[in-house]
């Protein structure tokens, strides 16, 4: 694609921040042609105006945030367009629905009186327009009865009706001279089949589907997300949810719809490309030789610390092995009783003990050393190539990798093998390890 076509089709997201509180007045003018209150109780956006409006004036998510406020004060609510990006809040959201079905009237209330300051009618004392009100299929009677009460007693509306907002829209755009058809309305939460027959809805054929657009926003939402991890972060709801009621659209024919997209021509005719906010670097940018030196002498500190570390492991474990060692040759010199305290002083248990912990230390000490050694001679990666080696030296070095093998080998062998004879009731090693325990048992210091 042409870098001019590709132009035509890039789009910026609109990312709408917080709208404020727009009162439309209630006048007398509009009082005299006496409207009735619309109100579109969805689970996901709320719609209201008059039935004078072409179009409903007022339209925001049908959510509300409580914020923690201070301890002994009543706790600040944002409601509806206050809300912007809904992202920042969403530990705080709160909705009146369970799934499609009004369950919180406390929310339902404070969104009520939401809607009703935006038309106007906040300061009003007396209400006497009717209210039309959408609510799901076949809603629930406890429900209905939860928000009749809070409309007639609360804020005293003389009428009120309730109807499926699918059903509206079909006897609005239907076919006169088709009197059966079928309604699918697709909700945030699900989606109702609903049949038309004889213009009358067939309730004891409808069908409800967990389906709705909240579900395909999030699935397109992981699909971006999945696709571009590097910006998982900024595909947010809100974006995703523009593009899909702005952009998306319903096949009529699947088949041919994928068609089409397979068309090299119609799809750089019709892609459309989504610019992310982006912000350029101001400072100056670094050469890659800047780059390889920078890693290199991060490379280099992280070794420093290493060695460091091993220098003071190593420090350690000599002070420690000079100790027993001074303490075995006060034991040869005094016996195990005399210097029972001094064992104990040092975490020792026994005689055998001490000279398990010196050869101990003393393996460790030899390895930390040659550990050492290495890391001191060892050939960077850049002059590995270069370096020649002398067949003598190589020889050599081969000659002491093999001696270390053969006595890492018989040393598991040995491990091995005093793991089979202790399993052995008869063996020596056995017999010497019962001899042990019937001592310990029996309170005797002196260990045989």
């Amino acid at each position: 694609m042409d870098p001019e076509d590709l132009e035509l089709h890039v789009l910026e997201f609109r990312d709408e921040g917080a709208t404020p509180l727009q009162i439309r007045p209630y006048t007398a003018a509009l009082r005299s042609q006496k409207p009735v209150l619309v109100i579109d109780n969805g689970s996901w956006n709320c719609r209201a105006g008059w039935s004078t409006d072409p179009r409903p004036p007022f339209s925001f998510y049908n959510l509300l945030a409580k914020q923690k406020g201070k301890k002994g004060e009543q706790e600040p609510i944002i409601i509806g367009g206050d809300l912007g990006q809904i992202e920042n809040l969403r530990w705080m959201l709160r909705s009146p629905f369970d799934t499609n079905v009004v369950v919180q009237f406390g929310y339902q209330e404070v969104l009520l009186d939401y809607v009703l300051a935006n038309m106007g009618l906040g300061e009003e004392t007396h209400l006497d327009m009717p209210v039309l009100m959408t609510e799901p299929l076949l809603n629930l009677a406890y429900s209905r009865k939860q928000m009749n009460e809070l409309l007639f007693e609360c804020y005293a509306f003389p009428h009120v009706a309730y109807g499926v907002d699918g059903a509206f829209s079909y006897f609005k755009n239907m076919n006169r001279g088709l009197p059966d058809g079928l309604v699918i309305s697709v909700g945030n939460i699900c989606t109702h089949l609903i049949p038309v027959l004889n213009n009358q809805m067939d309730f004891g054929h409808c069908r409800r589907i967990d389906l709705g657009g909240l579900n395909m926003t999030l699935y397109l939402q992981r699909l971006l997300q999945l696709k571009y991890p590097v910006h998982a972060s900024s595909i947010t709801i809100t974006r995703m949810e523009e593009i899909l009621q702005g952009y998306c659209y319903y096949a009529a024919n699947y088949s041919d719809a994928l068609a089409k997209w397979r068309n090299r021509d119609f799809y750089k005719a019709s892609a459309l490309y989504f610019q992310l906010p982006f912000q350029a670097p101001t400072g100056p940018v670094a050469t890659q030789e800047e780059i390889d030196a920078r890693r290199e002498e991060n490379a280099q500190r992280l070794r420093d610390m290493n060695r460091k570390r091993y220098l003071e492991k190593l420090a350690q474990d000599e002070d420690r092995l000079e100790k027993l060692l001074t303490l075995q040759d006060l034991v040869k010199q005094k016996g195990q009783k005399s210097t029972k305290d001094d064992l104990k002083a040092l975490g020792v248990r026994s005689v055998e003990g001490l000279q398990a912990e010196i050869q101990t230390l003393t393996g460790t000490i030899t390895r930390t050393k040659e550990r050492l050694e290495r890391k001191a001679i060892e050939v960077p990666k850049e002059s590995a190539a270069e370096t020649v080696v002398d067949p003598e030296t190589l020889k050599g070095w081969v000659i002491d990798l093999k001696e270390q093998r053969h006595r890492l080998v018989d040393q598991r062998s040995a491990r091995k093998q005093r793991k089979t004879d202790l399993g052995k009731r008869r063996s020596y090693a056995s017999q010497q390890r019962m001899k042990i325990i019937t001592h310990l048992a029996s309170g005797q210091n002196k260990v045989i």
